[in-house]
């Protein structure tokens, strides 16, 4: 059982702090083949050994699924080129929950989910629809993410998994959690969300669509995530009751920034301070930004100056600091070391600058 500072006083300060969406998928988008159970039988832990706390890794859009190297594209394509033209990339629901321990991931690659690991939580990845082919709407994304998260919460020794969540899987399980998953309710089975350059204001899509960056026609399932979709979300759904939120926003700095990445980081930042693809007042709710309102209910906001991906700057939320030359500066990232670490140990509740 676990026994530290957030069992102890949780219940003394928590507080009960979306959205006509776009179409569907479309007939070609992947149909979850029922194997999503697949991976679990890789597992030797049995609901009585419930020994770990569970943390569930939920990956961005068509994002690196080890959050190590992490290949993140950027609304269905990638700036400067891929390698992977051509070639399949990204995640499907019915790739399932897969167990980190049990992945073919070198553990010996630096980053957040070695990390995790290695403080000895019990780590797993989910996977909703989004790759190179099609994102599924984020309903349908969320409510497989919630099947996900009951397939392994059984594993945790409270029966409530904490989620770490980059950019769009942020929203995704915000979804679940507050009641926008598609016939999916929230089964009361996570402790903590905790996301990394999620939009949770939104996005300029608008000025995207306008420069031609963006087709909303072909890509719907993107333009949920416009600061207008995203203030209707936000007004219209209330904070899972009793699970904890900390939002962690990235304000890098213009030379951390990858050469390819410049462009759209110039244009988001008219807006304000950016990560490189999300605006800082944006990925912590704050009544700053674009459209102003805050974000209610009680909720932990960290600011880094890290930024959304390694493809996109140095020093992201995921990998070791680095210096502009390439040599690392410190073994973590301060995401990690000021904020997920000690949320985790149960050293801080809400994480924050103060």
């Amino acid at each position: 059982m676990k026994v530290n500072s957030r069992s102890l006083y949780l219940p003394l300060i928590l507080s009960i702090t979306s959205i006509s969406l776009f179409g569907c998928g479309g007939s070609d988008a992947p149909q979850d083949d029922g194997s999503s159970n697949r991976n679990l039988d890789k597992i030797e832990a049995t609901p009585e050994d419930r020994s770990k706390q569970v943390v569930v890794i939920v990956h961005g859009n068509a994002g690196g699924m080890n959050f190590i190297t992490a290949s993140v594209s950027s609304f269905g394509f990638t700036f400067g080129g891929s390698e992977n033209d051509g070639e399949f990339v990204g995640h499907r629901c019915s790739d399932g929950i897969i167990h980190y321990a049990d992945s073919e991931i070198d553990p010996d690659e630096e980053g957040l989910a070695q990390w995790i690991a290695d403080e000895g939580y019990d780590v797993w990845f989910a996977n909703y629809t989004s790759n190179s082919e099609v994102t599924d709407p984020v309903p349908i994304n969320a409510a497989c993410l919630g099947r996900q998260i009951g397939e392994v919460a059984q594993f945790d020794e409270d029966g409530k998994v904490t989620i770490i969540a980059g950019s769009l899987g942020g929203v995704v399980s915000r979804y679940y959690l507050e009641g926008g998953a598609e016939d999916y309710p929230y089964q009361n089975n996570v402790e903590d969300l905790i996301t990394l350059g999620t939009p949770h204001k939104g996005m300029p899509l608008d000025i995207l669509s306008a420069l031609g960056l963006l087709d909303c026609d072909i890509k719907p399932a993107y333009c949920s995530l416009s600061n207008r979709n995203m203030e209707t979300f936000n007004q219209s759904h209330d904070r899972a009751e009793g699970v904890v939120y900390n939002f962690i926003g990235g304000a890098t700095k213009s030379e951390y920034i990858l050469e390819d990445f410049t462009s759209i980081a110039r244009i988001i930042s008219i807006l304000g301070d950016n990560d490189g693809l999300a605006s800082t007042s944006s990925a912590l709710g704050e009544n700053e930004g674009r459209f102003d309102y805050e974000i209610e209910g009680r909720i932990g906001r960290f600011e880094t100056d890290e930024s959304h991906a390694p493809n996109i700057g140095i020093n992201s939320y995921y990998v070791p600091r680095v210096d502009l030359e390439g040599n690392q500066t410190a073994p973590f990232s301060t995401s990690f070391e000021d904020c997920i670490k000690p949320q985790l140990a149960g050293e801080v509740i809400y994480c924050g600058n103060d």
